[in-house]
């Protein structure tokens, strides 16, 4: 029997959920042409390239680790690992971490984070600390600039416990020999993380309940009339994959030869921009319930149709872009295709860019540790 792929199984969720008629949240094609042609206008004429990639990627915000190194490996695992909910309400102070005479908020106070701890010579990113960290040196590792601490903090303690037991029982002690496993091939090395890290296993039965009183819309749907056995979205499996992959782009010292079957990553942020652009669109109720603030049960059907129907726009962007990309004629030999990955970076950099020009549109808020 042949195993399906990782990435091919989020492709699979996303095209049935976007399938759904009389869903809260649908696809509109045109519209995901209309934002292609707006993310091609913004890179003005700028070409990917394995060097370009991995210098925009290394040093980000000036957080990321500078260059491509054995340490720089480790902080990825890290960071991906911890990488969710960083939200708070609109009455609360927001989780804030000052580093360096900076005050930074969301990712970027994870990654102030775990920087400042390597700086107080906290090894953070070493397996035997992850596996007995507790919840008092997490808590110190964390703390905020504001009286509002990192969310879920009790969980993220069992997220490193796991984390640093698994890398030492299965992989020893190595993130590096996690990779090597893998051998260059991404939905291998995914299909490692999803497997032995439970904390990266984003997905869940896909609950017959779920999907009552619903229909497919035929020319989406390229399966069968039954929803898939599993719903799988595998963000931080995917988003660790393409971290690694960013970072060591230029030296080929670490080459995920099939990158371009990762999909997008389904956080709270794209499917923002995605709505902004009008490539996804919300019910007048939906979209009522998420300017309410009011936080949405993880795994609830709206939360599942926002994250599917997100991956599949982006999905019809990334083809659209490589269409503008052709017509280009950006088609040196050091060009690098653009894909899945690098269309979330465009749009998560855009969202994040322009906070007050997106803030019509709401985000949905979820408690989770997938994203």
């Amino acid at each position: 029997m042949t195993v399906q792929q990782p990435s091919q199984l989020v492709r699979e969720t996303a095209r049935y959920i976007a399938s759904l008629q009389d869903a809260q949240v649908s696809v509109d094609p045109e519209a995901c042409k209309r934002a292609a042609s707006f993310l091609h206008n913004t890179l003005h004429g700028q070409k990917y390239t394995l060097q370009s990639i991995s210098s925009s990627w290394c040093n980000a915000n000036g957080l990321h680790p500078p260059r491509p190194s054995a340490q720089a490996l480790k902080w990825i695992f890290t960071v991906d690992t911890l990488n969710f909910c960083f939200w708070t309400g609109s009455g609360e102070e927001p989780f804030t971490v000052l580093y360096k005479n900076k005050n930074y908020t969301g990712y970027w106070a994870l990654c102030a984070a775990i920087n400042r701890a390597i700086d107080e010579q906290i090894p953070i990113t070493e397996p035997q600390f992850m596996k007995t960290v507790d919840l008092q040196t997490l808590l110190h590792i964390f703390r905020s600039a504001t009286s509002t601490q990192i969310p879920l903090i009790h969980e993220r303690v069992q997220v490193l416990n796991e984390a640093g037991r698994v890398l030492i029982d299965e992989f020893n002690s190595s993130v590096q020999t996690l990779v090597d496993r893998a051998n260059g091939n991404a939905q291998a090395m995914m299909q490692l993380v999803i497997s032995n890290f439970s904390s990266y296993n984003d997905s869940m039965l896909a609950e017959p309940a779920l999907f009552r009183n619903f229909k497919q819309v035929d020319d989406i749907s390229e399966s069968n009339d039954l929803p898939p056995a599993r719903l799988c979205f595998f963000k931080r499996a995917q988003i660790l994959v393409a971290d690694i992959w960013a970072c060591f782009a230029s030296e080929k010292a670490i080459v995920f030869r099939d990158i371009s079957l990762l999909t997008m990553f389904a956080d709270y942020r794209v499917p923002q921009i995605l709505a902004w652009l009008g490539a996804i669109e919300y019910s007048d109720s939906l979209m009522a319930l998420l300017k309410s603030e009011e936080e949405l049960d993880s795994g609830c059907r709206t939360e599942i149709e926002i994250r599917g129907c997100s991956i599949h726009a982006v999905e019809l962007i990334r083809k659209e872009l490589e269409s503008l990309q052709e017509e280009n004629n950006s088609k040196d030999s050091d060009t690098v295709v653009i894909n899945s990955v690098l269309t979330d970076f465009l749009l998560w950099d855009y969202a994040t860019a322009h906070k007050k020009k997106l803030a019509e549109i709401p985000v949905h808020h979820v408690k989770s540790i997938y994203y």
